[in-house]
């Protein structure tokens, strides 16, 4: 939570605190233990979850699923897709390639090279023109609806918590 800023007689690239921000230290400790047991707590949001026995398979997984899906993320207006019933048409997915997955996780193309193939050997995804996408068959499984509903409670759980230690949310 420092901001860069530049004083007199200072070292390029020193990083000083504002006042400002100083105060909200401890709220930002507390934000970062708590961000990280939400995100190991995503990662398996249910025991069914464990298909991908591999943490890091699961966060490929995830890197394929933000980048078919992205795109139909609108703050502003509800998404037909909202429902649990309703998956997203595959036609509606974009496809990503493996090489886009891994610089959107900073992995090495070849470490998400492996991961993608044993998701494609699991059925959990499949290339397809352009890339590689998470089919609306393979999300439709019963136990992947109950890790959606598992992972609202694990959110609200994270703001209950991020309200409690005083961080101010909007």
């Amino acid at each position: 939570m420092a901001t860069e800023k530049r004083t007199a007689g200072a070292k390029p690239g020193a990083v000083t605190v504002h006042p400002g921000v100083a105060g909200d230290a401890a709220v930002a400790r507390a934000a970062f233990r708590l961000s990280i047991q939400y995100l190991l707590r995503s990662l398996w949001v249910s025991p069914e979850d464990r298909t991908e026995d591999n943490p890091l398979t699961r966060i490929v997984l995830y890197g394929i699923i933000a980048g078919n899906q992205g795109h139909l993320d609108d703050p502003n207006s509800p998404s037909p897709y909202s429902a649990l019933d309703v998956a997203v048409p595959d036609e509606l997915r974009r496809p990503v390639s493996t090489l886009a997955v891994a610089n959107s996780l900073g992995l090495p193309y070849e470490t998400t090279r492996r991961h993608v193939q044993k998701l494609i050997a699991l059925g959990r995804c499949q290339r397809v023109k352009g890339g590689l996408i998470m089919p609306a068959a393979a999300f439709a499984r019963s136990k992947d609806q109950a890790s959606l509903l598992a992972n609202v409670a694990n959110l609200r759980r994270l703001y209950t918590a991020l309200k409690r230690a005083g961080l101010e949310l909007e």
